[in-house]
C-alpha cells in the first residue's frame, strides 16, 4: 500500500512574465482549411498541408501559418476548426482546391500576447478574456474572428523556436456607446 509519494517535476521558470498588448492591425489575405465536427484540428490542418504540397504558389520566406476555432464550443456538434497561411493572392485570383477558402483576415483593434508554442491554446485564451474583463477599457468584439499566428525565432525551426501570438479582437467599451 502506498502512503507517501514524493514526485519531482522538472519546471522551467519564465525570466519575463507575458505580457498582453493592444495592437492595431491591418487585414490580410489568408487561403484557409475550415473542417467542422470532431477532430477538426487535425483535418483542417491535413487538409491545408495537402493543398500545400501540391498546388500552392506560396513564398515560405514571408508566409505565416495561423489556426482559430470557435472557442467556448469546442464540444458542440457546430465546432469547428480553421488551419491557414498568409497568401499574396486576391479574392479575384482565386484558389482551384475546392476545399480551401480565402478571406482577409484581421483588421483593427486586438489584445495580442506571445507565447512559446506548447500545448493547447485554451489557457492563453483564458488569461486573454480575463484580462479584457478587468481591464474594463475594452470588449470583446464578436463581428470579428480570433487567431494565433505561428512563427519561428530563428532560422531553427524545431518546436523550441516556434512562437505563438493570439490576437483576440476588442474594442474600446466608449466606441460602444458613441
Amino acid at each position: 500500500k502506498l502512503v507517501r509519494m514524493k514526485l519531482y517535476l522538472p519546471i522551467e521558470r519564465q525570466l519575463e512574465p507575458e505580457m498582453i498588448t493592444v495592437e492595431e492591425t491591418e487585414p490580410f489575405w489568408v487561403a484557409f482549411s475550415r473542417i467542422y465536427g470532431h477532430d477538426s484540428q487535425h483535418k483542417a490542418d491535413a487538409t491545408l498541408s495537402d493543398w500545400l504540397k501540391t498546388d500552392a504558389f506560396i513564398d515560405y520566406s514571408k508566409a505565416k501559418l495561423y489556426v482559430s476555432y470557435n472557442y467556448g464550443a469546442e464540444n458542440g456538434l457546430e465546432h469547428w476548426s480553421e488551419c491557414g497561411i498568409t497568401t499574396k493572392y486576391s479574392k479575384a485570383e482565386g484558389i482551384s482546391n475546392p476545399y480551401i477558402n480565402q478571406k482577409r483576415l484581421g483588421g483593427g483593434l486586438f489584445a495580442v500576447i506571445e507565447t512559446k508554442a506548447y500545448g493547447t491554446l485554451n489557457g492563453v485564451l483564458e488569461i486573454i478574456h480575463r484580462w479584457i474583463v478587468s481591464e474594463e477599457k475594452y470588449i470583446l468584439d464578436d463581428s470579428r474572428q480570433w487567431f494565433a499566428q505561428y512563427q519561428t525565432s530563428s532560422f531553427d525551426s524545431s518546436n523550441h523556436n516556434v512562437l505563438v501570438r493570439s490576437y483576440i479582437p476588442i474594442m474600446e467599451r466608449k466606441k460602444l456607446y458613441e
